[in-house]
């Protein structure tokens, strides 16, 4: 190598280690000050919560009015426990922002254009990311102004339940009926692409059955359906049925979960009748606008796992019918692709290319 060459190169090694000098200083005054203001967490769900139990609500402002003053909705309980135990770890406080409208829509997209700084945080689940592609393309975003997964919060399962007079009594029977009368049963659920519509059709794939899919404005409206057997069965939310488990109209056939739910000991799993592995579960996590610095999601995510492992969190959501449950970003980042493409293929959900 000539002289000319190797100065060359010398060059460009230095270039290159200027670069990285520069960068690391860029980067270290955001991450080692963080936080050292408020962080803001906005809510997309309106005042009555997931439309996975409440439905989309009405716009009449007397009935806004009315709900405002009803008791906290699933969501807010959530927001509420990250506001009370986050900043015993970050030091600064989580002011909770309001932004319903658009089902979602302007959430989403206020969040993903902020700032990528971590004091503007957005708190979503499940019910959002199946359908997130196409969600952010009605809101206009562009790779580089999307969210990033930060930390999962809570597991929510799903149950089968049935009205009082369907001939099965465990899901065992009811996969019997369902092959003996292809396309007589029905089940419902809280809408196209919730939660209970991507277990009622996994449940179709697996179980080899054909049951009609209907769509209802939330699951209170599913299983008030359901007790006047409208439906014959439905795939709800846990923290829908709930209020309902006392109720002679309806019995519960079993959990779309891989444990038996520690407050319903009693309550079988789909998996333990005959097929096994079967799993459906919503989630709620925390999300942040692309190109936050990894040592600020980090960060974040401790909190996180604080909250969730708090012994007054995980009692709280026990009794609403969620699980506490922490992942941090990289590990709730692949949960979040590998459902999303799941119930993409399952549902052949259209406009939804793969999560980038």
């Amino acid at each position: 190598m000539g002289k000319s060459a190797a100065a060359s190169q010398a060059w460009r090694i230095r270039l290159v280690l200027l670069s990285l000098v520069l960068q690391c200083a860029a980067a270290a005054p955001v991450c080692a000050g963080y936080p050292d203001k408020p962080i803001t967490l906005v809510l997309p769900y309106p005042v009555t919560g997931s439309a996975e139990i409440a439905g989309t609500p009405a716009s009449n402002k007397v009935l806004k009015a009315m709900q405002s003053h009803a008791v906290p909705p699933l969501t807010e309980l959530l927001a509420v426990q990250l506001q009370l135990e986050v900043p015993l770890v970050l030091g600064q406080p989580l002011v909770l922002e309001r932004r319903p409208r658009s089902r979602a829509l302007e959430g989403i997209r206020h969040v993903a254009q902020a700032a990528p700084d971590g004091y503007r945080l957005l708190l979503s689940g499940s019910d959002h990311w199946p359908i997130y592609p196409r969600l952010s393309k009605k809101a206009g975003l562009t790779p580089d102004k999307a969210l990033m997964p930060v930390a999962l919060f809570a597991r929510m399962p799903v149950a089968l339940i049935a009205h009082d007079r369907f001939p099965a009594s465990n899901v065992h029977e009811l996969m019997h009926h369902a092959r003996s009368r292809p396309g007589q049963f029905n089940y419902g659920t809280a809408g196209e692409f919730s939660i209970g519509h991507m277990a009622g059709e996994l449940f179709k794939t697996a179980a080899g059955i054909d049951i009609v899919h209907v769509s209802f404005n939330g699951g209170t409206a599913a299983i008030n359906a359901l007790a006047k057997r409208q439906v014959d069965i439905a795939f709800v939310a846990l923290p829908a049925v709930l209020p309902f488990l006392g109720n002679a109209k309806l019995k519960l056939l079993g959990l779309a979960e891989r444990e038996r739910y520690p407050t319903l000991p009693q309550a079988p799993l789909i998996a333990e009748s005959g097929l096994k592995g079967f799993e459906v579960r919503g989630w709620y996590g925390v999300f942040a606008p692309q190109g936050t610095p990894h040592d600020v999601i980090a960060r974040i995510s401790g909190g996180v796992a604080a909250a969730a492992a708090a012994q007054q969190t995980r009692q709280l959501l026990l009794d609403q019918g969620l699980l506490a449950m922490h992942l941090p970003a990289a590990a709730f980042d692949a949960l979040v692709r590998a459902e999303s493409a799941r119930w993409v293929e399952l549902l052949n959900i259209p406009d939804a290319p793969p999560l980038r």
